[in-house]
């Protein structure tokens, strides 16, 4: 892996994070820093990028890693056994341990550029981060079952159930309100 471009936003890579970065399957970018999954299904974070954990203490989580999403403050890890690992600035860590409880048996994680949206084995979806931008699916939530999979935009969700119907979140202006178009 080479990069370039500003120290502070993942432009260098330190010589203990390099060596790590062997067998790389998918390079992700957050706002100021870069995930690398490799075939192993380790992740390797780098750059300006504040955890609300450390990191290097959390090593063995960071094995199994299917999928990764990212807003400008925050990663999402989705291992093979279904846990999500949450990482940066999601508020409170008793939030962030209350939200790992729920996100468990997940199948898929989405980002908007404020926001996740968690789609469970049974259908189901949990949601957070900015309210404005896809983090609050209260009004939907009774909705959000059956759900096949998740779409995002900077600032929505949109969910296709298993009857084809769709369900959006998130601001009403980039994509978070269908009712417009939801008989077409």
């Amino acid at each position: 892996v080479a990069c370039w471009g500003l120290r502070t936003s993942g432009g260098y890579i330190p010589t203990e994070i390099a060596e790590q970065l062997v067998d790389v399957r998918q390079l992700h970018a957050g706002r100021n820093c870069f995930i690398a999954t490799r075939k192993d299904g380790a992740a390797v974070v780098w750059g300006d990028f504040q955890l609300d954990r450390d990191v290097p203490s959390m090593a063995d989580e960071f094995r199994d890693i299917l999928e990764v999403a990212s807003t400008g403050y925050a990663i999402a890890l989705l291992r093979a056994d279904g846990r999500v690992l949450l990482l940066g600035s999601l508020g409170a860590e008793q939030e962030a341990i209350e939200l790992e409880e729920q996100l468990t048996d997940v199948q898929k994680i989405r980002a908007t550029c404020g926001a996740f949206a968690a789609l469970r084995q049974s259908g189901s979806v949990v949601t957070w981060g900015h309210k404005t931008q896809g983090g609050d699916s209260r009004k939907v939530q009774e909705q959000l079952q059956h759900v096949q999979d998740i779409y995002s935009t900077n600032d929505a969700f949109a969910a296709i159930k298993s009857d084809g119907t769709i369900v959006a979140w998130g601001d009403g202006r980039n994509g978070g309100d269908s009712s417009a178009v939801q008989e077409q």
